[in-house]
């Protein structure tokens, strides 16, 4: 297990804006990470936030390096479109084979549909921050927002910087330019 460490800087924000931002971005970021099922609440160390009115700082302990391994379960095509009249698997039952990765002797049915055990590959954590972590700041929501230069995004205040680091490696994205 990893530290996460993110920082938002910006130019200054109004006073009032600092203690929601800061929760919201802490509360958006976890969500997101307990969603992609590489931190728990109940089994990890507590995140810290941090503000400033230029900064923007949640540190979350003990992530997962990666995602865990899952299996899928998937259904098929019905009994009667997965076998001909003489029992052997029919195409439309071979493609669905294909498209799920799976043999043919490894699907099960239930007597209506048949169905597939897909075994689903967990990403890398640095892999999926580069997804979640600009998710969370394009979710946060202010009173009054604005948008600056070319920016389509609204925000409170232009965002100048932003920091992200996961287990001391450097996580790369861009937010509107930044």
């Amino acid at each position: 297990m990893s530290n996460l460490l993110f920082e938002l800087g910006v130019e200054e924000l109004p006073a009032s804006f600092i203690r929601k931002a800061s929760a919201d971005l802490e509360r958006e970021i976890l969500m997101r990470l307990e969603e992609a099922g590489i931190w728990k609440p109940s089994e990890n160390a507590a995140a810290e936030r941090y503000a400033t009115p230029r900064r923007l700082i949640v540190h979350v302990p003990d992530v997962n390096e990666r995602q865990e391994d899952t299996v899928k379960e998937v259904r098929g095509p019905s009994m009667q479109a997965a076998y001909d009249s003489e029992g052997k698997p029919s195409r439309a039952l071979e493609g669905f084979c294909r498209g799920q990765g799976v043999d043919v002797a490894d699907l099960r049915n239930d007597g209506e549909y048949v169905w597939a055990d897909k075994k689903v590959v967990g990403k890398e954590t640095g892999e999926l921050l580069k997804e979640l972590l600009p998710e969370s700041v394009r979710a946060l929501t202010f009173s009054k927002s604005m948008r600056w230069g070319s920016a389509r995004m609204r925000f409170a205040r232009p965002i100048r910087w932003i920091l992200a680091c996961f287990g001391g490696e450097i996580i790369s994205f861009e937010i509107e330019g930044v």
